[in-house]
């Protein structure tokens, strides 16, 4: 019998000859084999950190400017409620924040933000439900809408109800939120006048 930790996608333990495993999340992972012969007699084979899984599939650079107060104040998604100032033109939570959703579920996604006096700013969110590393399939951009003259205010269209397609691939990818002063970013622009955050979204299927 194979055992797998930590627990990848699928399959942590088996006792097919050949099994094929999904990993998912990047990480070191331990296999042990466990023999037993006709008489009960048993023996096991472990091998610390046999595997390893790196991120081969890096999204694209997006960040803003700290020439400017615009930014991303809060971002409410689920689990995520994580509410912020402007540090940095791009700020990556992505291995300290994150939620998990289900297949088929709907979840409201409610973004403030502060448009640095009596501006407007467009905001957008992305997420890569098939972990192909990029945010510009069908279905994966989000359209937050406008914020004028606030220091913490939503954005028009929030709180956005965000539906997690029926075969978004499982496991960890990307969220990314964007706001930008005048008109909206596109998910992979920099040095503009606003800020970027990337979150992590975890992926199930639906129990239901």
């Amino acid at each position: 019998e194979w055992t797998i930790t930590p627990e990848p996608i699928s399959i942590s333990s088996t006792s097919e000859r050949n099994p094929v495993v999904i990993f998912g999340n990047e990480g070191s992972y331990t296999v042990s084999l466990k023999v037993t012969d006709a008489q009960g007699n048993s023996n096991t084979k472990t091998i610390e950190n046999m595997v390893t899984v790196v991120d081969d599939c890096p999204n694209c650079i997006s960040y803003g400017n700290m020439d400017y107060a615009t930014a991303v104040t809060l971002v409410n998604f689920n689990e995520i409620n994580n509410a912020t100032g402007k540090e940095a033109p791009y700020t990556d939570y992505s291995n300290d924040i994150s939620t998990t959703v289900e297949t088929g579920d709907s979840h409201n996604l409610t973004v403030n933000v502060n448009t640095d006096g009596a501006f407007t700013t467009n905001s957008k969110a992305w997420i890569d439900w098939n972990q192909n590393c990029s945010f510009n399939d069908p279905g994966e951009v989000y359209d937050l809408g406008t914020a004028t003259n606030v220091p913490n205010g939503a954005t028009s269209n929030s709180p956005l109800s965000i539906l997690v397609p029926a075969n978004a691939i499982l496991g960890n990818t990307v969220m990314r939120v964007s706001t930008k002063y005048d008109t909206a970013a596109s998910a992979c622009e920099d040095g503009f006048d606003g800020e970027v955050e990337d979150y992590t979204i975890n992926v199930l299927t639906s129990l239901a």
